[in-house]
């Protein structure tokens, strides 16, 4: 369950929804979204059986017009106002974009994004495994090893102790 302040206004009819993606170097509206070309896929295991042990990076696709900055590698913050309250914004997520492809006619732009995941899951992580194990008899705690791990790809994580720490 979602703890977000506004939550009952997700299904009304009458909300106003704005979704604001950010860069570096600008800002992407509604005004610039090509209607109905955002969606966002997530899934933890999109297999007609779950996998124990899947887990799949979030893709995020949309069509833009009137930006003109390539947008390839570059992080985009996306977020959703409700009724304009632009001090609460509903975090969808941080994604970077892995394709951005100019329309034919040069006035759009099919732009696909990925959360952090995706780099994680497509990286050779043998160069820090080899590290922080160098030896067959190396040992490391379970919280040392993931802290670690998400230390190496510098995603934040929360300082939670695990059953297995």
């Amino acid at each position: 369950m979602i703890d977000y302040i506004y939550k009952d206004l997700f299904t009304r009819s009458d909300t106003k929804k704005e979704l604001l993606i950010t860069f570096d170097e600008g800002t992407i509206t509604n005004h610039e979204m090509h209607q109905g070309s955002f969606t966002l896929e997530e899934s933890l295991c999109s297999e007609s059986s779950l996998v124990f042990g899947t887990c799949e990076s979030s893709v995020l696709k949309f069509k833009v017009h009137n930006i003109f900055t390539d947008l390839k590698n570059k992080w985009l913050d996306v977020s959703l106002i409700l009724n304009g309250d632009t001090s609460n914004p509903f975090q969808i997520g941080r994604f970077k974009v892995v394709s951005d492809i100019p329309t034919a006619d040069k006035k759009k732009r099919d732009v696909t994004a990925y959360d952090v995941l995706h780099d994680i899951i497509n990286s050779d992580v043998s160069e820090w495994y080899n590290k922080i194990l160098p030896n067959v008899d190396s040992t490391v705690t379970m919280k040392q090893f993931r802290n670690s791990f998400f230390s190496h790809f510098g995603v934040d994580e929360a300082d939670i102790e695990l059953v297995n720490d």
